[in-house]
């Protein structure tokens, strides 16, 4: 799921809820008659007769083809992004293919940043992202490497020469390579982004 879509969710969301909960404490003090002034009914005149009309079959089916487009196109923004499974690499000709499964490349490189010990977590995977074939890799740093600050920066050459590891595994210079370096928070269930 895109950025955009999770945003526009959570707009929506929140929009429906709060609607949901007003349209219900409406209906709870219009029954409980704790205003006295709203009437028993509510009349609509002009909406009684807009079944007779001709124009009204066509009106409720132009806008329900527009809410089925609109579910259409929410349906396909949640479409997972894409994983790759293989690339093929430098030295495949006509008759030989040599392939690189891009998701063993992506554990291979998180089970070498967990050896060290200033590491607690690492979460590699292989996506296209935005067209381009990424190895994501989001690594946990534990708190104490903070205080320690002359450690820092030797851990994140450290990741970054993992990083350039990675690229001459594949061998492809289309493939890209992210690395997230975070600190894990005080809970150590939500990690901060250095």
């Amino acid at each position: 799921m895109t950025r955009t879509a999770t945003v526009i969710d959570r707009v929506a969301t929140c929009i429906a809820g709060l609607l949901a909960m007003a349209l219900g404490v409406a209906a709870i003090l219009w029954n409980l008659d704790v205003i006295k002034d709203l009437p028993a009914r509510i009349d609509i005149p002009w909406a009684e007769d807009l079944g007779d009309r001709s124009w009204w079959p066509w009106a409720v089916g132009v806008g329900g083809a527009l809410l089925a487009l609109l579910a259409l196109r929410w349906l396909i923004s949640h479409v997972p992004l894409r994983r790759v499974k293989e690339i093929t690499v430098q030295g495949s000709n006509s008759h030989n293919s040599i392939t690189a499964d891009l998701g063993a490349v992506a554990e291979g490189a998180s089970a070498s940043l967990e050896d060290f010990d200033e590491v607690s977590r690492v979460r590699g995977k292989a996506l296209v992202d935005r067209g381009v074939r990424t190895i994501d890799l989001r690594v946990t740093l534990r708190r104490s490497v903070v205080s320690g600050s002359e450690t820092l920066p030797e851990l994140v050459s450290r990741v970054a020469n993992t990083g350039d590891q990675v690229q001459a595994v594949v061998g492809d210079p289309s493939v890209a390579t992210r690395t997230r370096i975070a600190v894990e928070s005080a809970k150590h269930d939500e990690p901060r982004t250095l």
